[in-house]
């Protein structure tokens, strides 16, 4: 049966029956989906919806993106971005070897434009490589481990996964000329953001800019104005408050999200940044 217009009893097209607006929203990042679709050999889906922009993040096998006017095959180790306009194409998994990727349906008025922006300095490319991915890849799994963020749909409110929704958007944002593993602050930044669920390693960080550990160590202290083990600790408890605000999960959980696998030593050292343990923060928090 068609979609019914009932104010005018015509029937809608598919495309304006999909381009229905979301209740409207004051907040600069929204994620409206997250999810995964793998194993699915037959795997076919709209590029977008509404008003919304889709990312999605291939990590295998392979697809087709089809608009109107042309093509794009899809592999392993390519990003999407497509922007809500009135040529969206079709996304489908190759049978023979179907992707396997990550989606992120979002909207807002400052996530938009950022994504205007990465699709506009790739040429108007809505599929290009992308070969630093892996932090990426981490976030993406801790935005799906959140769930079905329309399960706790709040318009007006910031949750945990339109935060992380800012940081993806900021791995793709910055010009590509400024790519690469140089030793900046911003990279060092980005570096501690995509790894906060592991330990800091000095080594790894070393290894990933290829430089010495005594180098790096000594030009983040000054790059930083603090070593890199402060910083990485400062942004692991501040990631943690937020967690510990904005979600039900346990002490334990929380911990290893920021990289502690022991849950004593991460009370320790989240009593020593704010004076509480982290039961008795977000009891505080809780009843203020």
């Amino acid at each position: 049966m068609d979609n019914i217009d009932m104010a005018s009893k015509r029937p809608l097209s598919v495309a304006a029956f999909h381009r229905a607006t979301h209740p409207p929203t004051r907040l600069p990042y929204r994620v409206y989906t997250i999810g995964r679709a793998h194993d699915q050999p037959y795997h076919a889906t709209r590029g977008t919806y509404h008003d919304d922009a889709m990312f999605t993040l291939f990590l295998s096998g392979k697809g087709t993106y089809i608009q109107s006017d042309r093509e794009v095959q899809i592999s392993e180790g390519m990003a999407g971005m497509v922007l809500p306009d009135d040529n969206v194409g079709l996304l489908l998994a190759n049978p023979d070897d179907p992707y396997d990727h990550y989606f992120c349906r979002f909207n807002g008025a400052e996530a938009l434009r950022t994504a205007r922006r990465i699709v506009s300095e790739r040429g108007g490319k809505s599929f290009f490589a992308w070969p630093s991915r892996a932090g990426a890849v981490e976030l993406l799994q801790r935005m799906n481990d959140t769930g079905n963020p329309a399960q706790t749909l709040d318009i007006e409110r910031t949750r945990p996964v339109d935060a992380m929704l800012a940081e993806l958007l900021s791995l793709l944002d910055c010009p590509l000329e400024e790519r690469g593993d140089e030793l900046t602050a911003q990279n060092l930044q980005r570096y501690m953001l995509d790894h906060i669920a592991e330990p800091m390693d000095l080594q790894a960080v070393a290894d990933h800019f290829s430089l010495s550990r005594c180098h790096v160590s000594r030009t983040a202290r000054h790059l930083l104005g603090e070593t890199l083990m402060e910083a990485s600790v400062r942004m692991k408890i501040h990631w943690a408050r937020i967690l510990l605000r904005e979600t039900p999960l346990p002490i334990a959980h929380v911990a290893r999200r920021v990289g502690y696998e022991d849950a004593f030593y991460f009370s320790k050292v989240f009593r020593r940044r704010t004076g509480l343990s982290p039961r008795q923060w977000r009891d505080r928090i809780a009843n203020s």
